[in-house]
């Protein structure tokens, strides 16, 4: 189903698509080499679902061939969250 719809944005020229991160690696060889990947669900410990089914780290989504992350709230339900941004930073760097 994942493949079929981001086919479908692609033939209509748009950039990119939403989706998992576990999605890429099934859909990236099918689409433009430039198409972008906009995937949320990262959180910074893989224990840490909350309501999301398919989360993935910051540093997995890059290799599995992410360029967008969506990171909610590891960030605003944080104490600290120049320190989860930072520490988001500092994994893909």
């Amino acid at each position: 189903e994942i493949l079929k719809l981001a086919m479908n944005v692609a033939s209509h020229k748009l950039d990119g698509i939403v989706c998992s991160a576990n999605d890429i690696r099934d859909i990236k060889a099918f689409l433009p080499k430039n198409f972008v990947y906009v995937t949320p669900g990262i959180r910074l410990n893989s224990e840490e679902q909350d309501d999301q089914k398919r989360i993935m780290t910051p540093e997995a989504a890059i290799q599995e061939g992410s360029n967008v992350l969506v990171v909610g709230r590891p960030i605003t339900r944080s104490k600290t969250p120049d320190d989860v941004i930072e520490e988001i930073l500092k994994r893909i760097s």
